[in-house]
C-alpha cells in the first residue's frame, strides 16, 4: 500500500507569517503556576529518591 505524502508546496499552502510563528503567539504559564509545579516535581523526585511509593 502506497501512502501519498504531502508535498512541501501543499504543506506551505495557506501558511502566513502570523500562523507560521505560533510558538511566539502562545501565552506563557503564570509564574505562580510554574513555581507551584516546580515544587510538586521536586517533591516527587525526592519521594522517588527515598524509595517512597507514589
Amino acid at each position: 500500500m502506497n501512502t501519498k505524502r504531502p508535498t512541501e508546496k501543499e504543506l506551505l499552502d495557506g501558511l502566513i507569517a502570523h500562523t507560521a510563528h505560533a510558538d511566539q503567539l502562545a501565552e506563557p504559564l503564570q509564574p505562580a503556576a510554574t513555581e507551584r509545579e516546580a515544587k510538586e516535581v521536586e517533591a516527587l523526585i525526592g519521594r522517588i529518591q527515598r524509595g517512597i511509593p507514589l
